[in-house]
């Protein structure tokens, strides 16, 4: 595994398949660019956030209230 870098072409990562930008962060895994979410499998992947439909903010907010 190699250092972390942004990526400067379009490619797509050898680990989840997905497209990655120019400018995302990624890494070397063997002869592949992966971002660097997938180079580490025991990294914990971030919820997504669940927005509020009222103010647009992410929950909890205050529209909960």
């Amino acid at each position: 595994m190699s250092g972390t870098f942004a990526a400067r072409y379009h490619s797509e990562c050898g680990a989840c398949g997905e497209h990655i930008s120019p400018d995302d962060s990624c890494q070397w895994l063997d002869d592949e660019v992966v971002h660097v979410l997938c180079a580490d499998p025991d990294r914990p992947t971030p919820k997504p956030a669940v927005v509020c439909g009222e103010c647009w903010m992410a929950k909890p907010c205050f529209c909960d209230d």
